[in-house]
């Protein structure tokens, strides 16, 4: 199995500075001040949702929101320098100011940015497209733009207008932001309570290689009757079973287990809070 080294940004989207309260707002601007309420600890304010284009189905599986906020200031994402192939991703979090999160919230929300925007459509096929939710103090927003790139990148595709290449560029910023909201606080292991598990028909080619028992429960007991979106039988786990299955996952090189006499091509994969397991 190829196995390559990523540097963060490559599958997670880079985030950056915003414009809100009448003002344009660059990178470089200070982060906004903890004068804002704090918001519900558990509550999900922000997050960063990358839709890989053509890719295969395995790292569809493996997907992981690049970037998630919670209201009690923990910052949630993919370690920035991870294994690609068939290899369960490793998440991270840091704990920020909650004061701090409730305020980057509110500028968000006060942009104009998440909703109303028409982004347009680059002439470029097979690119992810980001989807970025945010539940502030006030009603949540949700959009979702294809191609989103960094303004030098974004400025040599074809098929935009000026006010949407201004547009996205200001959207980059505002993800810029988002991503240095941790400033230097600490970013530490991240042990998830919560697993996807997906089992693919086709078998994949070890070479001869033996392959592992599989350790976690009864695929066909907690498995769904029907074909997910992610292309497969899909289900949730949870709880003590999630961390030795992980494990297990990265110590395998490939995604093929033998469960009784037979061969099964079994994915696992972490869940950030509220991220849901299958489509």
């Amino acid at each position: 199995m190829e196995r390559r080294a990523l540097l963060g940004g490559a599958i997670a989207v880079g985030l950056g500075g915003l414009g809100g309260c009448g003002r344009s707002v660059t990178p470089d601007d200070p982060p906004p001040p903890p004068s804002a309420s704090p918001l519900p600890p558990d509550q999900l304010v922000f997050r960063i949702h990358i839709a890989p284009g053509l890719v295969p189905v395995s790292y569809q599986v493996f997907n992981v929101p690049a970037l998630s906020i919670f209201g009690d200031g923990r910052v949630i994402r993919p370690r920035p320098e991870r294994t690609l192939g068939d290899v369960p991703p490793e998440l991270e979090v840091a704990t920020v100011d909650p004061a701090a999160v409730a305020g980057f919230a509110e500028q968000a929300a006060a942009s104009g940015l998440l909703a109303g925007i028409d982004y347009g459509s680059p002439a470029i096929t097979d690119q992810p497209v980001t989807m970025i939710s945010i539940a502030p103090a006030g009603p949540p927003q949700q959009i979702s733009v294809y191609a989103l790139a960094d303004p030098a990148r974004d400025a040599e595709l074809t098929g935009l207008t000026a006010q949407q290449r201004t547009d996205r560029a200001r959207l980059w910023a505002l993800l810029e932001r988002a991503r240095a909201l941790p400033g230097d606080a600490p970013f530490r292991d991240f042990a998830p309570d919560r697993a996807r598990l997906v089992e693919l028909p086709e078998p994949t080619d070890v070479g001869g290689q033996r392959l592992p028992r599989w350790p976690g429960p009864d695929p066909d007991a907690v498995l769904s009757s029907g074909t997910d979106a992610l292309g497969g039988r899909c289900a949730e786990l949870a709880g003590e079973v999630v961390a030795p299955l992980l494990r297990a996952a990265r110590d395998n090189p490939t995604t093929q287990w033998r469960v009784g006499r037979v061969t099964r091509r079994l994915l696992v994969s972490p869940l950030v809070p509220e991220q849901p397991a299958c489509g």
